[in-house]
C-alpha cells in the first residue's frame, strides 16, 4: 500500500489508518512457507502468499465457526 505514486500511497495508507491488522500466527507463516515450496514465486510475490495464507486461514476459522453455531441452532429431536 505504501509502494506507488507516493501521493496515492498516502492516501492509501490515510484511509486504511484505522483498520484492524490481522496478526500472522504460526499458522500462517506455515502455510505461505508451503506456497513458496510449492509454487515458483518471485520474491516479490510474498506478501501476496501471505495475503491469500492469511484469507484461507482465516475463511478456515470462520468455516468452523458457523458450522458449529449452525450445529447448535439446529432443533434437537428431543425438544418436541
Amino acid at each position: 500500500m505504501a509502494h506507488g505514486d507516493p501521493d496515492a500511497a498516502q492516501r492509501r495508507l490515510h484511509s486504511t489508518a484505522s483498520f484492524p491488522v490481522l496478526e500472522l500466527v504460526p499458522e500462517v507463516h506455515t502455510l505461505a512457507a508451503a506456497y513458496f515450496a510449492a509454487i515458483p514465486l518471485p520474491d516479490k510475490a510474498q506478501a501476496d502468499a501471505y495475503h491469500l495464507a492469511l484469507a484461507a486461514w482465516v475463511w478456515a476459522r470462520l468455516s468452523c465457526t458457523m458450522e458449529w453455531y449452525a450445529r447448535r441452532q439446529r432443533p434437537s429431536p428431543h425438544d418436541h
